[in-house]
């Protein structure tokens, strides 16, 4: 199958604040497959005397994607430096610094460009192909321009021009085949300032649960500690004895890099090389399968201690939509509409025909791979 790459759109500002809006109506396409979405931010300035461009002024823009046919969210509420930081953990789950919203030194000459994937395929999963989707399937990007570009010490600086460009790339789908991949929605979360931590995940699976900082100076991500995760009153992983900085030790850092995470993490010495900006609660895990994964109501994380100023602390949840099944499915198949029961000609593809045999609660969180 011939890979594909298509420009999906774009929006400008030049005034800060704004509300840009890209892909609105959406592209009909259901041959073309994404493994991935591209997002580039190209910010020009003016009037700079000093500072950086980075995660703490432009990568502040937030972005709201949803699902076209579901009109569910996608991405909800999440600003560029997170989605950096989310982006980066779907090949090693602790992300030790930000990749596409690394500073840059601001200049007035030249636009400032900012590329971040958006993975819809997960190279740390059972069966990475599953979340793909088609490209109908994407719906509209919302991006919300911060007010203000003061963070990281930039000084002077007004805007000359914001623009937003949204790329698709994958594949040509198989012939005569509708791939219905996995939904997934990622929520960016603020917390409550005590200890203890209550997130709703709406029945949906839960796939991964990533906390930063956005002052690992101030407030490393090793004042949050030592908490135990509860699913629906269920304790799930209990990090006793271990803080936020720990985590990624423990959290199979190495599985997007072969044995890289060994040597970064497990040296000798007085002093470990503890990560100060994520910490990988729940990671992804290429060993298990959705069928595997908990679908929860409500996520507890009691901590013993957290942070001096828990402000800073941000949570990023995935969960995974049950959008596979009954009139949720007819409405995301081309010509479903005419279907009497869309579940009769879907086929969910599995190791020996694993997935046909999971039990129906599971069935409409898997894939499914309808003729057409």
């Amino acid at each position: 199958m011939a890979n594909r790459l298509k420009f999906i759109g774009q929006a400008s500002a030049t005034v800060l604040g704004q509300t840009l809006v890209i892909n609105t109506n959406g592209i009909k396409d259901p041959k073309f497959v994404c493994r991935n979405l591209h997002v580039r931010h190209e910010v020009t300035i003016s009037a700079v005397t000093s500072g950086d461009m980075s995660a703490l002024n432009v990568g502040q823009a937030t972005h709201e994607w949803i699902w076209r046919k579901t009109n569910r969210p996608f991405l909800n509420n999440i600003r560029g430096a997170a989605l950096d930081l989310w982006a980066q953990s779907q090949r090693r789950p602790g992300a030790i610094s930000y990749y596409a919203f690394a500073d840059q030194v601001a200049a007035i000459t030249n636009p400032h460009i900012f590329d971040i994937q958006v993975p819809l395929e997960r190279p740390l999963a059972a069966r990475p192909k599953d979340y793909r989707v088609s490209l109908d399937e994407i719906g509209a990007l919302t991006v919300q321009l911060p007010s203000v570009l003061t963070g990281g010490n930039l000084l002077g600086a007004t805007l000359s021009d914001w623009t937003v460009k949204v790329y698709a790339e994958g594949e040509d789908a198989q012939p005569g085949v509708y791939h219905a991949g996995v939904l997934a929605r990622i929520d960016e979360l603020t917390s409550d300032s005590g200890n203890d931590v209550s997130f709703k995940a709406y029945g949906n699976k839960v796939r991964s649960l990533l906390e930063y900082t956005t002052d690992t100076s101030g407030s490393p991500i090793t004042g949050e500690d030592q908490p135990r995760i509860e699913f629906d009153g269920v304790q799930k992983y209990d990090y006793r004895g271990l803080n936020g900085g720990d985590a990624a030790y423990y959290a199979g850092f190495g599985w997007g890099e072969g044995s890289a995470g060994y040597p970064t993490f497990y040296d000798a010495g007085a002093t470990p090389q503890q990560d100060t900006l994520t910490a990988p609660w729940i990671y992804p895990d290429r060993q298990q399968k959705i069928t595997c994964m908990d679908a929860v109501d409500t996520i507890e994380m009691r901590f013993s201690s957290r942070l001096s100023d828990t402000t800073e602390a941000r949570f990023i949840l995935e969960t995974l939509w049950p959008d596979q099944s009954g009139t949720v499915l007819r409405d995301r198949i081309p010509g479903g509409e005419s279907m009497a029961n869309p579940n009769d000609v879907a086929f969910r593809p599995g190791v020996a025909g694993s997935a046909e045999g999971a039990p129906m609660a599971d069935k409409a969180f898997l894939p499914v791979n309808v003729a057409i």
